[in-house]
C-alpha cells in the first residue's frame, strides 16, 4: 500500500520534471526563434536595400513585369511606413524632452 503510494508520488514528480524540462526547452526554443527571426528581417532588409541602390534595373524590371503587386512595391512601401513611424516615435520624444 506504502509502496504502491510511494511510487505514485515518484511517477507524478517525474513526469512534473519532465514537464519542467520540456517547458524551459519550448522558452529556449522559442528566444532563439524570435532572435533568429529579427536577424532575418534585419538581414532582409539591409540586403533589399543594398540591392535596391546597386541593381535598380532588377527592381524595376519586376515592377514592369508584375506592376502594383510587385515585390519592389512591397518592399518598399515597407520601408516608407517603417520610416515614417521611426519618425513619428523620434518626434514625440523630441518634443517631449523640449516641454
Amino acid at each position: 500500500m506504502f509502496e504502491e503510494l510511494g511510487q505514485i508520488i515518484l511517477i507524478l514528480i517525474a513526469i512534473g520534471g519532465i514537464l519542467l524540462l520540456l517547458y524551459r526547452l519550448f522558452l529556449a526554443a522559442t528566444g532563439l526563434l524570435l532572435i533568429g527571426g529579427g536577424l532575418f528581417l534585419a538581414f532582409m532588409e539591409v540586403y533589399g536595400l543594398y540591392l535596391l541602390f546597386t541593381e535598380t534595373d532588377l527592381f524595376v524590371r519586376d515592377f514592369q513585369t508584375n506592376g502594383w503587386l510587385s515585390f519592389p512595391t512591397f518592399f518598399v512601401g515597407i520601408n516608407v511606413l517603417l520610416a515614417g513611424l521611426l519618425v513619428k516615435k523620434i518626434s514625440k520624444r523630441f518634443t517631449k524632452r523640449l516641454a
